[in-house]
């Protein structure tokens, strides 16, 4: 019976051991991290389209931001990162556009 005890508690204290082995090792290793590639990439590259176009995108006033450069061309920023440009007939074409649209007030206006 002594015997069994010895071996039982022999076992026992392997197994405590080797659970403080484990713990010990997992608190000090890092964290786990992403594979490269599952990360989502948001492609900012903006899309060229008509002026025409842009004219009906701007009356429906869903983007965050409208701008404007020197060289006419007309840019909305969408909240996903999606960006469209187009030429303008003239300058400031874009925000007159705008001005038509009573929902497009608060949206950020820029301008070069």
């Amino acid at each position: 019976m002594k015997n069994l005890f010895l071996i039982s508690f022999s076992v026992l204290a392997l197994y405590l051991s080797s659970c403080e082995q484990k713990k010990s090792t997992a608190s000090t290793q890092e964290s786990p991290k992403p594979e490269p590639g599952l990360v989502a990439k948001i492609d900012t590259t903006p899309k060229t389209i008509t002026w025409e176009e842009m004219k009906v995108l701007i009356a429906k006033a869903d983007y965050q931001t409208a701008g404007q450069s020197h060289d006419l061309m007309a840019t909305l920023v969408y909240d996903n990162g999606t960006r469209l440009q187009a030429k303008q007939p003239k300058i400031d074409a874009i925000f007159e556009e705008m001005k038509k649209c009573e929902k497009c007030k608060d949206i950020i206006r820029m301008t070069e």
